[in-house]
């Protein structure tokens, strides 16, 4: 068989199958922009989980357990691991598409992409990047916190021993506390536990447990400060939280 035999036969496949060349700067722009993609769908997906962590990595697993399961279940980050899903399917449908992705193994495929992701997600948990994503979304995004259940929603519950917000005054005896919703408390400290060296100096963002006593009062049991591991330095700010 000839080469021209050969062409001819190609040519012939490539008719009977639809196949339309496409322009080389085309290809290339097109291969350019499947990395791109798969460079973001990795950040993204290491973002989620830096977040995921942010919740899961606590340091009130202890007050939250007292609560019962329901309120477990209430405060797990379902919208980030949706998020963290999504993007995990549809990098591993990209890379699939890349000539690298045709030459390996599917289980290669996502086990390496979920190795990355994951990986990139903890360094940057440590970073501090989950709690300022946290706290930018909840304070900047208002329908962030109609998808969360945010951190700042579950400890503004006063009927059930949970409150936090901003020191605005405190004395030997009692503080001015403005919560996070806009609600100025009264504060008993009498008998208080302070833990993680929290210092209750005006504009100090703290979380309490405790029996809520009337409307804007609260005898609080034990304090702690805000943020814990992986919150990075973003400080929630005074004032209503819409």
């Amino acid at each position: 068989m000839t080469n021209k035999d050969i062409s001819k036969i190609v040519l012939e496949e490539i008719r009977s199958q639809g196949i339309v060349p496409v322009a080389k700067p085309l290809e290339d722009l097109r291969k350019g922009a499947l990395w791109v993609f798969l460079i973001g769908a990795v950040l993204i997906g290491a973002l989620s989980f830096s977040v995921i962590l942010f919740f899961l990595i606590s340091d009130t697993w202890d007050i939250y357990r007292s609560l019962g399961t329901w309120f477990i279940l209430r405060m797990l980050p379902y919208f980030w691991f949706l998020m963290l899903g999504v993007v995990l399917v549809l990098g591993k449908y990209v890379y699939r598409k890349t000539a690298l992705g045709h030459r390996s193994r599917l289980s290669m495929v996502i086990g390496t992409y979920i190795l990355v992701s994951l990986s990139l997600g903890t360094l940057a948990y440590f970073f501090g990047v989950g709690g300022s994503i946290e706290h930018q979304l909840e304070t900047r995004v208002p329908v962030y916190q109609h998808l969360v259940s945010t951190k700042a929603s579950l400890w503004n519950q006063p009927e059930q021993g949970l409150l936090a917000g901003v020191v605005v005054s405190a004395t030997d005896t009692e503080l001015t506390l403005e919560s996070f919703s806009g609600v100025r408390w009264t504060v008993d400290i009498r008998t208080v536990t302070k833990k993680g060296g929290v210092a209750l100096v005006s504009g100090t963002s703290i979380k309490l447990t405790g029996v809520q006593t009337d409307a804007t009062h609260f005898t609080a049991t034990e304090i702690r400060p805000w943020q814990g591991r992986g919150s990075g330095s973003a400080q929630m700010g005074g004032g209503k939280m819409r």
